[in-house]
């Protein structure tokens, strides 16, 4: 029941079904409390207008998956980060680091930076040319179907489980499937993926106009490899909110796979916070 503009309270049977392994009500417009006894082992109210004190409900203190970012949630100033409960934007302060992340505890940006770059589901590299080097930060920590991770100036938000792959657990790191030629950047030996939505953040960055370059290449389907060749992988990418891709097909984009692209783009930091989402409209 993704995306399909459910609106009103969430029905209160709904927590009561006790076969229910995955509940999917994300990026809707469903309002009110969370009032469940228990959570489906992957639950997902992402980007809806639900409110209130979470944080005390029963549903949360189980081992399920439950993603609540993109709400308007009040949190104690004592709540703590969990590994399989996504809080990321859950907070109903907006405009501040808190309600970026409500239970990371206090963010003080002492200074801002102006340039960030990530390798997207891989180690520390460093490219360097004839004008200039530029060190990408890792992007390897393991993550689960519902997980925001945040080091000392960025972070990524993941949303979703794998449900057609028969792998327990998921797996959000790939490899090619195929050879790259010599002359492909290590930025594209390995890559992060994501079933439903991945969110890269940066925060404490100084105000001001930015270039965003964000590199692709289809290294799962291979056009060389025959069982891959009909996989599609297309996805939404909205910049500061802002749709700025919409159905991007990588493959068709780079006219094949093993091929990158390239895309650049203009974004506006105002609160000292960079977002960028890439989403699967399902």
């Amino acid at each position: 029941l993704r995306n399909v503009s459910l609106s009103g309270p969430i029905p209160p049977y709904i927590w009561n079904l006790e076969k229910l392994k995955t509940l999917d009500l994300s990026f809707n417009k469903l309002t009110g409390e969370v009032h469940g006894v228990r959570a489906p082992r992957y639950t997902y109210l992402t980007g809806n207008r639900l409110s209130g004190e979470v944080e005390s409900t029963n549903f949360l203190r189980s081992d399920s998956n439950i993603d609540l970012s993109y709400n308007n949630f009040s949190w104690s100033s004592s709540c703590q980060e969990n590994s399989n409960i996504n809080t990321y934007r859950s907070s109903n302060l907006m405009n501040n680091l808190t309600g970026l992340l409500p239970c990371a505890g206090p963010i003080n940006c002492t200074s801002y930076q102006r340039t960030l770059h990530i390798n997207c589901g891989g180690d520390n590299i460093v490219i360097t040319n004839a004008s200039y080097t530029i060190t990408y930060e890792a992007d390897n920590n393991e993550t689960t179907a519902a997980k925001n991770h945040h080091f000392r100036k960025w972070g990524i938000s993941n949303t979703g489980e794998f449900l057609d792959d028969h792998q327990e657990p998921d797996i959000y790191f790939v490899s090619p499937s195929s050879t790259l030629s010599r002359d492909s950047s290590d930025l594209y030996k390995t890559a992060r993926r994501s079933a439903l939505s991945l969110v890269y953040y940066a925060f404490c960055l100084e105000n001001g106009a930015y270039n965003v370059k964000l590199h692709f290449m289809e290294i799962e389907f291979s056009d060389e490899v025959v069982y891959s060749r009909l996989g599609r992988r297309i996805f939404d990418v909205y910049v500061q909110g802002e749709l700025l891709l919409s159905d991007f097909n990588i493959k068709e984009e780079a006219n094949g796979t093993l091929k990158p692209v390239i895309k650049t783009m203009n974004a506006t930091v105002t609160d000292h916070v960079l977002e960028i989402r890439l989403y699967w409209a399902g």
